[in-house]
């Protein structure tokens, strides 16, 4: 194929010519279209659209699902779900103070502001109400009532045994009843609650246990105990073992012992006759002489005592004629004690204010086993320089 200047084409085989074409086309034999018409197609690779869809659907799905899931839990519980109407502002008023920071209903907000941080606000709003339930808390004053278990629970209880009449280790006579008499002073922190007994913890054979009442003594003060002490039919010594026992049955202190000594009444002797000889001439000296009489010698350390201060108690002081001790004495039978040789001889006075106290009093000599009995008086009126005061006062 030839191509003339002109923009001719001729056919050198055919002898035939071409129609003419525009200038500068290029012309292609027939002969190379078929040649190439004829040749195989190059391979070519196709683009994955079928997995590209999958991949959007998969993707679509899941935001799909994320979106409902963001709706249906408020934003994943970060967005509180406003409310409307009277039970929302009921229901704000409960946990919220009134100084509230939530706009009121039917207010807008302003434009171009941020939507309201109500989670914000509602926190805010609970550490104030929670400061103010401190505050009220820390400024309460206590209660007057007090804790009586707590109280309870803090006093300690002791006691001791300051006196006791007839003193401890003394002698009596078999047969006596004795009045023992103890003067407790309160070692605790409280005093003894009511219901607190003095009980005898190891009672005598076939003897029921001596329990007495405590009273309500005050801490660092005394206070009396009085019970009676059964007597005995023979000589020998009566010891009782006891201890403090509170109303709950809880033990105070430890347990102590108290003594009595049973002594044998004095017994009268012979008088001598004219038919006996007389004693021979010995060294021996002369038997002792026995009691021949008794005396209040003096009065001291009178006092008020009781619980309600209505008695009055003094020491006595008994001057006796004869008689070398130890020597045991009473008053009315009762209440005796031990005196060794060589102590002073003393009994109890005790008779309501101002009162004329008039007993027997009963001194045994256990040297020489003679007694003596007699009638003795004490006047508190006419004696009132020995009472707190300089007389004595009669009771209120």
């Amino acid at each position: 194929v030839a191509i003339s200047p002109t923009g001719t084409m001729a056919s050198a085989s055919r002898g035939t010519t071409t129609q003419a074409v525009p200038a500068g086309a290029t012309v292609v034999s027939r002969i190379g279209i078929a040649a190439a018409a004829a040749a195989p197609p190059a391979a070519k690779r196709k683009f994955p659209f079928g997995l590209l869809a999958v991949l959007g659907g998969l993707l679509l799905l899941v935001l799909l699902l994320a979106g409902g899931a963001f709706a249906f839990t408020g934003g994943f519980g970060l967005l509180t779900t406003p409310t409307a109407g009277p039970t929302a502002v009921q229901a704000s008023a409960t946990l919220e103070p009134a100084s509230s920071t939530l706009p009121p209903p039917g207010a807008t907000a302003a434009l171009g502001s941020a939507t309201p941080d109500r989670v914000g606000t509602q926190l805010a709003s609970l550490q104030d109400t929670q400061a103010a339930i401190q505050a009220a808390v820390a400024s309460a004053t206590a209660s007057n009532t007090p804790d009586l278990t707590q109280t309870q629970a803090a006093c300690t209880y002791g006691y001791e045994v300051s006196t006791q009449q007839p003193p401890d280790n003394q002698s009596v006579k078999v047969n006596v009843a004795v009045s023992k008499t103890l003067t407790l002073m309160n070692t605790g922190t409280c005093p003894f609650p009511a219901g607190t007994v003095l009980t005898e913890t190891k009672p005598l054979p076939n003897a029921a246990p001596i329990s007495v009442t405590v009273p309500a003594i005050q801490p660092n003060n005394t206070g009396t105990v009085t019970f009676n002490w059964p007597g005995r039919k023979t000589a020998g010594d009566v010891v009782r073992v006891f201890q403090m026992v509170r109303p709950d049955s809880i033990l105070v202190g430890e347990p102590f012992t108290l003594t009595l000594h049973y002594v044998l009444s004095a017994t009268p002797r012979p008088g001598a006759t004219a038919t006996q000889p007389p004693p021979p001439p010995t060294d021996t000296p002369a038997a002792p002489a026995g009691l021949t009489d008794i005396n209040i010698r003096s009065v001291t350390d009178c006092h008020y005592v009781g619980d309600t201060s209505l008695d009055y108690q003094c020491t006595g002081i008994l001057n006796y004629v004869g008689g070398i001790g130890p020597f045991t004495v009473s008053v009315d039978g009762v209440n005796g004690h031990h005196v060794d040789v060589g102590q002073t001889v003393t009994f109890t006075i005790r008779e309501r204010r101002c009162t004329l106290w008039a007993h027997t009093i009963n001194l045994f000599d256990d040297g020489t086993q003679t007694g003596i009995s007699k009638q003795q008086s004490f006047d508190p009126v006419a004696n009132g320089a020995l009472f707190p005061g300089g007389s004595c006062t009669p009771p209120p």
